[in-house]
């Protein structure tokens, strides 16, 4: 009951992260466990987004490693501190696909 408890106020987080700072992304709002699914604006450039995120220090996983689901698909864990996930949604918000 515990670790759910914290996987649900770290996903609450994401979500409001989401909602602030990249409201182009659209994602599942998940019932339970550890990943948020989203999708990135269309036209969006997958690899590029990734490369971006990387230069940022920000790992991600394109949907595409988990089978066929298209290139705009990305999922985020929720298991990371709160902490991390405020700074790493700080620097999401500032790229350019954000128009930041």
């Amino acid at each position: 009951r515990e670790i759910r408890k914290i996987y649900a106020a770290k996903a609450a987080l994401m979500m409001e992260q989401l909602d602030e700072k990249c409201p182009q992304v659209r994602y599942t709002r998940p019932e339970g466990g550890m990943f948020i699914w989203g999708t990135l604006p269309e036209g969006a450039d997958m690899p590029a987004f990734v490369r971006e995120c990387l230069a940022r220090k920000l790992a991600l996983v394109p949907g595409t490693a988990f089978g066929d689901c298209g290139e705009g698909y990305l999922r985020m864990a929720c298991t990371v501190d709160k902490a991390v996930i405020e700074e790493a949604f700080a620097r999401i918000g500032r790229m350019a696909l954000f128009g930041k």
